[in-house]
C-alpha cells in the first residue's frame, strides 16, 4: 500500500475514498456468461441436444471467452465457424448486451457492502470495456446510485492498468490516489495498475494471495474498511 512521508516520518494516508472494478467484483461475470451460454444454446441449437452435447457446446464458450478477456470478435468467429451457425457477429454481441441487461448477476454481499461504504466514503467504478454494455451492467445490478463516478475505458478512450484511467476517477472523487482503496480481482489490469498509479489495491480473489504483497479479500462481505 502507498505510504506518504511528512517530515521524516512515514505514514498511512486515511483512506477518503473506494474504487472497484465491475467484471467478478461486482457482477459476478462467471454466472452471468453461463447464463449467456445456456440462452445461445437454446435459441440456437435444436432442442434436441443431449446433455451432454449441451455442456460440449457450453464449456467450449467458457473456455473461448477466457473469462472476458479474449477478444469479443474473434470469440464470436470461431464460435459461428465451429458450430456453422446461421447468424453475424453482430447479433452475438447484441444477445449479450439484452442478456446482461435483464440477468446479470451480483456477488455475493454486493448490497451490503455498498450501502455500508456509501455511508463513509465516495464510491467510484473503473471497468475496461464498452459504454454499452458495462453501462447495461450496472443498470441491471441497480447500482448506479451509489457512485459518484464511473470511468469505462470505451467511453474515455484509457483503459487499465494504465494509470491516467486511475487518476481521473481519483480526479473525479477531489481525492488523492494515495487516499483511495481499489478493490479488484485481475492481478495485471486491478492490483498491480492501482498500485503502480498509487492507489491502495485490495484483491478480491476466492484463494489467498500467494505474494503476500496486497491486502486480500475471498468476498466482499470481508471488505471492512
Amino acid at each position: 500500500m502507498t505510504k506518504a512521508v511528512k517530515e521524516g516520518v512515514t505514514y498511512m494516508p486515511t483512506i477518503k475514498a473506494v474504487l472497484f472494478d465491475l467484471d467478478n467484483t461486482l457482477l459476478d461475470r462467471k454466472a452471468t456468461f453461463l447464463r449467456y451460454c445456456d440462452h445461445l444454446i437454446t435459441f440456437l441449437f435444436p432442442p434436441q441436444l443431449t446433455q451432454a452435447e449441451r455442456m460440449e457446446i457450453r464449456d467450449f464458450l467458457v473456455k473461448a471467452d477466457n473469462n472476458g478477456y479474449r477478444n469479443r470478435e474473434d470469440l464470436y468467429d470461431r464460435f459461428i465457424a465451429l458450430y456453422n451457425l446461421p447468424c453475424p457477429p453482430d447479433f452475438l454481441q447484441a444477445e449479450w448486451t439484452a442478456l446482461v441487461s435483464r440477468e446479470s448477476v451480483p456477488m455475493p454481499g454486493l448490497y451490503e457492502c455498498l450501502e455500508t461504504l456509501s455511508a463513509r466514503y465516495p464510491l467510484g467504478i473503473i471497468t475496461n470495456g464498452s459504454g454499452s454494455t458495462q453501462n447495461a451492467k450496472i443498470d441491471a445490478l441497480g447500482i448506479r446510485h451509489y457512485f459518484r463516478t464511473i470511468r469505462i475505458s470505451g467511453d474515455c478512450g484509457i483503459e487499465k492498468p494504465d494509470a491516467r484511467i486511475f487518476w481521473q476517477a481519483c480526479e473525479d472523487l477531489h481525492v488523492l490516489p494515495c487516499e483511495t482503496i481499489f478493490v479488484g480481482d485481475h492481478w495485471g489490469n486491478d492490483i498491480a495498475g492501482a498500485s503502480d498509479a498509487g492507489l491502495r489495491a485490495v484483491y478480491l480473489h476466492p484463494s489467498e494471495n500467494p505474494s503476500g504483497v496486497y491486502a486480500t479479500i475471498k468476498s466482499l462481505h470481508a471488505l471492512q474498511l
